[in-house]
């Protein structure tokens, strides 16, 4: 199994899907009614000029699936007789389609998947990308033998929770998926990745829940303290992009500067105006940033892999060639984290893949093979049921 273990995990595949209707600045805000003080511009404070909505009877699921096809499509996935080869699934949303199961499963099921491993949501609101990543990869490395390909994916709906009467977020938010693939491939750096918990509940929440019953649509809505938030953002993005920056031996200690030859920068975009201040200050070269906030809004944990979606489709990132990206990340709680990982997107060695079809197809014997617990509990439930009618006759 040599071959299936070789190299560090990276992304090999990516995929976008957006909610299916664009609303510019102008349309969101003649559609809701949102009243805009003067000289109070969405661009302007936010850096955003369109964002997408889901139409009716979209959901998160709907988006994920689409931008999963097309990752999966880029690195040169085909279904087998048995489904898709996917080892393990992890998807982040704050919206999921239903509160059970999750949203990981209706992916997996609308993909027709053989057998994943791992099929999971989480919820780390907009850093969940980074909390997918970091799950993925620590499978791909600690079990090279049986987790060959993960598919990560951020599918968020935050504008189903916008609130019109607040014109400081009522602009910021769009839906959208998005989706990489992730394999080991030789050339590939170690991702390093670093995380930071900060509890601050009140400062960015949807407060509606078991806890907090709904009392009205307002209880469902995202509230936010934009200048708390911020803040958290400024100070946790940037102390954790020089820590993985070190981790991964890009950081100068004695200068403190980050060597960006040949690093590209794509962080969450929560606002368009405060990413290019924190590029600014960690001296992210020209044409080293990489984000889609001025298209798309903040779509929470879809926007890292949509704004990478983004530059493939601009030609920022070209099939073949190798990248090496760091995506740090902030959501609601506060909770943030940061990784430094490859980009290298297209099909891998066919030796490989052969390799890990052989170690699925053994896996899959195997279970097979272990004695049928099925067929046991039903005969079992048969003679309880034998026994039941023997004791209600007795009763009678």
């Amino acid at each position: 199994m040599a071959e299936v273990a070789e190299g560090h995990p990276a992304v090999v595949g990516i995929g976008g899907a957006l909610g299916d209707r664009r609303l510019t600045n102008d349309e969101f805000v003649a559609e809701y009614g949102v009243e805009l003080p003067e000289n109070w511009r969405i661009e302007d404070r936010a850096g955003i000029h369109a964002r997408h909505f889901t139409s009716e009877g979209q959901f998160a699921s709907d988006m994920g699936i689409a931008a999963a096809r097309m990752a999966l499509d880029m690195a040169g996935v085909k279904p087998t007789e048995h489904g898709l080869p996917i080892d393990a699934i992890f998807l982040s949303t704050s919206t999921p389609d239903q509160f059970s199961p999750s949203t990981a499963v209706f992916v997996n099921q609308g993909l027709g998947v053989d057998r994943a491993g791992p099929t999971v949501d989480h919820n780390a609101a907009c850093a969940g990308f980074v909390y997918g990543m970091f799950g993925a990869v620590n499978a791909l490395s600690r079990e090279p033998d049986v987790y060959h390909r993960a598919l990560v994916l951020g599918a968020e709906m935050p504008s189903a929770g916008i609130n019109p009467k607040d014109h400081k977020t009522a602009g910021l938010f769009g839906a959208g998926s998005g989706a990489v693939i992730l394999e080991r491939r030789p050339d590939a750096i170690e991702p390093q990745f670093a995380f930071w918990a900060d509890p601050d509940p009140e400062a960015i929440q949807v407060k509606a829940g078991l806890r907090f019953p709904p009392k009205s649509l307002d209880d469902l809505t995202i509230t936010m303290e934009g200048l708390r938030v911020g803040q958290h953002a400024a100070e946790k993005m940037g102390k954790l992009t020089y820590q993985v920056a070190d981790m991964a031996d890009r950081y100068n200690p004695r200068t403190q500067k980050i060597d960006w030859d040949e690093l590209y920068f794509a962080p969450h975009p929560g606002n368009g105006i405060l990413n290019q201040m924190l590029a600014n200050v960690l001296e992210v070269p020209k044409g080293h940033l990489i984000t889609s906030v001025a298209d798309h809004g903040n779509t929470s944990s879809a926007s890292i892999p949509l704004a990478l979606h983004q530059a493939r489709e601009k030609g920022m990132i070209r099939d073949g060639e190798s990248y090496t990206v760091l995506s740090p990340a902030i959501g609601a709680g506060m909770v943030a984290g940061a990784g430094i990982y490859t980009v290298e997107v297209g099909p891998g060695d066919p030796a490989v893949e052969a390799e890990a079809a052989e170690a699925r197809q053994s896996r899959r014997a195997r279970l097979d093979g272990y004695p049928d617990t099925l067929g046991g509990v039903r005969e079992e439930y048969a003679a309880h049921l034998d026994k039941m009618k023997v004791s209600y006759a007795a009763q009678e």
